[in-house]
């Protein structure tokens, strides 16, 4: 069985980037190889998740807000942590001295997915373009490479790489990017053939995605955030349940916001009126009052809460790709904001696009989408037939990755 290893965001608080590795790991472990997650330890990210990072810059208020929040942010790193060590397969820690001696153990390396090339939000650390070995012939007289290199789907973001840094991509076997944009932007900069692959979430079906989610084969479900309140008595979709529902025995419409919202609330206030729904929003951020008046809002929930939150949710509204990925693979009602304060979501309008539901959408677009929809049907066949589409490619890519560590 061929080893592999896979480095990536694993180290940032942050459910898509976990989830996302925890997939891709999945899925090769599912085709047959032997997959482990490489647990470095990047500078720069480790700092942008201290506690206190850049208090030293803020008003006595926003100091106050932050020193609040500490109980949330410890309690949700802990949590992220165990899910790292509990489902990940992490190597030993390493650093960038230590990166070659793990990685000389593997087959094979993968970069990916998420941003690992956009060296704004690793301050500009080239371990994630694998700088720190070349492919090296391990015994020149059995003439075989120790080490190859790959990646999948990754993206640069708005980053533009440096000559050198495109350099670097010289000895990788295959270049996959995230995007079709970012695709043709390399294969310009490096003068090679490069592949655009689906998000690691989208690899997994619903089915495989429910080993995670407690509460999916129907056993009750008490939140971690709310520990007082009585276990939900919940039935699983396959058995037709709907969702689960609160403390106050209601089912519940679930925010989640990676963004700075425009009309997200106030759409799920007006819907949860209607339907005498309960309010569930989970925030990216502690924010200085984190009460909401008729919503429950919560920060620091594990990556399995998170996924439970959305999966038994009545419905769902989010500005989120992967809030939006999680609400389709488990086939909740859902509308997605593109339009938020810190602009357009083009990520999110590509997907619903390319998995044929375009008016799944809060904002009014029109030709498209010129009123809110949350009651209106949505074809899951389709919708899961297309994303098999989208799937079956980069599954043919990954499978041809072990294949040539066979050959």
């Amino acid at each position: 069985m061929k080893k592999i290893g896979i480095l990536t965001y694993h180290r940032a608080i942050n459910y898509g980037a976990l989830l996302q590795g925890w997939a891709l790991r999945e899925k090769l472990k599912q085709l047959g190889a032997d997959v482990y997650m490489i647990d470095y330890r990047c500078p720069f990210i480790e700092r942008a998740y201290r506690l206190t990072r850049g208090m030293e810059k803020q008003d006595f208020r926003s100091r106050l807000t932050v020193l609040r929040g500490i109980p949330e942010v410890r309690r949700k790193t802990k949590r992220f942590r165990r899910f790292a060590h509990r489902y990940l397969g992490l190597t030993e820690k390493c650093e960038r001295e230590t990166a070659k001696k793990v990685c000389s153990g593997f087959d094979a390396v993968i970069t990916g997915s998420d941003q690992v090339w956009n060296m704004k939000l690793c301050g500009e650390d080239r371990t994630y373009l694998l700088d720190f070995f070349g492919e090296h012939k391990a015994d020149e007289k059995q003439k075989q490479v120790a080490c190859q290199k790959y990646s999948y789907a990754v993206s640069l973001g708005d980053y533009t790489l440096t000559p050198e840094e495109a350099g670097l991509l010289a000895d990788f076997r295959e270049l996959s990017l995230r995007e079709k944009r970012t695709a043709e932007y390399v294969a310009r900069e490096t003068g090679r053939k490069t592949r655009v692959d689906i998000d690691p979430t989208l690899l997994l079906s619903r089915e495989q995605w429910e080993k995670l989610v407690p509460g999916a084969s129907g056993e009750a479900f008490r939140t971690e955030f709310d520990r007082e309140a009585e276990p939900a008595n919940m039935k699983s979709h396959a058995d037709g349940g709907a969702g689960g529902r609160t403390a106050g025995g209601r089912p519940y419409i679930f925010i989640y916001s990676v963004h700075p919202q425009n009309r997200m609330v106030a759409y799920a206030k007006k819907l949860a009126k209607e339907k005498n729904y309960d309010i569930i929003h989970l925030h990216n951020r502690v924010k200085k009052d984190m009460r909401e008046d008729g919503v429950r809002l919560i920060f620091d929930s594990s990556p399995e809460e998170f996924l439970s939150l959305i999966y038994h949710a009545a419905c769902v509204v989010t500005n989120s790709f992967h809030g939006t990925v999680f609400s389709i693979l488990f086939q909740r009602p859902f509308l997605s904001e593109l339009e938020t304060k810190a602009g357009f979501n083009n990520r999110v309008w590509e997907l619903l696009q390319t998995l044929g539901i375009p008016r799944r959408i809060l904002d009014q677009v029109p030709g498209i989408n010129d009123g809110v929809i949350m009651d209106e049907p949505i074809d899951w066949e389709l919708t899961e037939r297309k994303r098999r589409e989208q799937a079956g490619e980069s599954v043919k890519y990954l499978a041809s990755i072990i294949d040539n560590l066979q050959n």
